[in-house]
């Protein structure tokens, strides 16, 4: 959900080297561009820092699993700054369900709030 934020296109990894295209890497890049951005502050509360040396590994990795995880790291985040509200979670949720919580699944079609 997050690099659906900031990608057009779908693909940004693919485990297979051969089949690795400039367009994955190039999509890889305007992802950690957006990782950093103003609109993940507005969005989630807050930016993600990083060293250049990291910034090239997410970037060159065409499997992405470090990329993967930073993503997941920052849904996690997002969540625990709502912890006061149980974690985000609607109330009309089943609370025994595992959740993966985002801002964009507390919209309303059309980007209205809950």
């Amino acid at each position: 959900m997050v690099a659906r934020r900031f990608l057009a296109r779908a693909s940004y990894k693919n485990d297979d080297r051969r089949k690795q295209t400039p367009a994955q890497r190039d999509a890889r890049k305007e992802l950690v561009a957006g990782l950093r951005s103003e609109t993940l502050r507005s969005e989630y509360g807050f930016t993600v820092a990083m060293e250049v040396s990291w910034e090239r590994h997410f970037i060159d990795d065409v499997a992405a699993d470090a990329l993967d995880s930073l993503l997941c790291a920052v849904q996690a985040a997002w969540t625990y700054t709502r912890r006061g509200e149980n974690y985000g979670v609607p109330e009309e949720c089943d609370p025994d369900e595992g959740w993966i919580m985002d801002p964009h699944l507390l919209e309303k079609p059309g980007g209205q709030p809950i």
